[in-house]
């Protein structure tokens, strides 16, 4: 799948997704929707996940149905999908507020919280050091990006 990222003026931008078959899904997005996009794809590429975020829309989920109320989707999360969601909160938690003592920790914690029936998972110190710089390489590459230009990556 054809991942692009169309920057707009006024924080204002587009993330379009072209599955292999040649249908879209599209939305536009803000600055915190983007980084939590971008950071999504790092998550997912970085852990070899295929059935999260972006696995669900190259198999035909579009990114409207995650707008819709919780009850009102019509969507299976996967185990994969629902480790990635936590993942990316907690890191997007602790670039706005600075690094957990313990991610693992409250990687768990999390998972426990939100009920999800799943155990926790433990990532290695190079799992975490693949995601961190596949992230700021995105950022970096993002904040070179002139208005009108398109970030595009393969998922």
């Amino acid at each position: 799948m054809q991942i692009r990222f169309i920057k707009k003026e006024n924080d204002k931008h587009v993330l379009t997704c072209t599955r292999k078959d040649g249908t879209v899904t599209w939305m536009n997005l803000d600055g915190f929707f983007l980084r939590h996009d971008l950071l999504h794809y790092s998550v997912e590429t970085s852990l070899n996940y295929r059935h999260g975020f972006y696995g669900m829309l190259a198999n035909g989920v579009s990114i409207s149905d995650f707008e819709l109320p919780k009850e009102k989707r019509n969507i299976v999360f996967t185990d994969e999908a629902v480790y990635a969601e936590h993942i990316v909160n907690l890191i997007m938690v602790e670039n706005a507020c600075g690094k957990f003592d313990d991610f693992n920790q409250k990687l768990h914690d999390s998972l426990h919280q939100a009920n999800s029936g799943l155990n926790g998972i433990t990532l290695t110190a190079g799992q975490m050091q693949a995601i961190h710089a596949c992230y700021d390489a995105l950022i970096d590459q993002w904040q070179r990006l002139s208005e009108g230009k398109t970030m595009s990556l393969e998922f």
